[in-house]
């Protein structure tokens, strides 16, 4: 049997216990050090940009005029529309669509251009829809046979008929406007240089 000193930690390069039988002591070489180079870091890619709206949205562009079989239309926002003028001057009788349908999306009509009918000489009647916000200034300059004008809309303002959009249009128009607008609308269309003679009805 072996006997010997107390026990040394072999990690620590120490003798071998006296009276051992030729043990050889463990190596002192010291262990290579760990490689301290630091891993590379994992390529990160960029990630790939959010895709166009232009790819996507087949909406046209605000400014961008559309035409119908009919009349030009301004695109004015996402979901409006400003009426430009008819396609032909010599339209008789011209109705202004509550909305439009463009690329499968639908617009509100909301104004009428400044001079959209103006000189239109065989235009006798028109109908503003109820989208209608405001008529700009000699929408309907000019339109000596425009007898007949019906306005739907209750969302004309004092500020919203333009300068001489109705004047010179037939002396003895007739406008029928709602019920509850008669007396503003009155005074706002002779503002707006509405014939004297013209009459304002609900």
């Amino acid at each position: 049997m072996v006997t010997g000193g107390p026990e040394n930690d072999p990690s620590q390069g120490g003798p071998a216990a006296p009276g051992g039988q030729g043990t050889t002591p463990a190596s002192t070489q010291p262990a290579a050090p760990a490689s301290t180079t630091p891993a590379a870091p994992a390529s990160a890619a960029p990630a790939a940009p959010a895709a166009s709206a232009a790819s996507t949205d087949n909406h046209p562009a605000v400014g961008s005029v559309w035409v119908s079989p009919s009349a030009k239309y301004i695109v004015t926002g996402t979901d409006t529309l400003t009426y430009k003028e008819p396609v032909k001057t010599t339209v008789t009788k011209v109705a202004i669509s509550k909305t439009v349908t463009i690329s499968g999306y639908t617009y509100k009509v909301t104004k009428i251009a400044p001079g959209a009918f103006k000189n239109c000489k065989k235009l006798k009647k028109v109908t503003i829809s109820e989208n209608i916000e405001s008529i700009g200034k000699e929408a309907f300059f000019g339109c000596s046979k425009l007898n007949n004008v019906i306005i739907k809309t209750n969302l004309l303002g004092k500020k919203s008929i333009g300068t001489k959009a109705f004047a010179k249009i037939y002396q003895h128009a007739v406008f029928k406007v709602p019920a509850k607008k008669q007396k503003v609308y009155k005074s706002y269309l002779k503002k707006a240089g509405a014939p004297k003679k013209a009459k304002v009805k609900k």
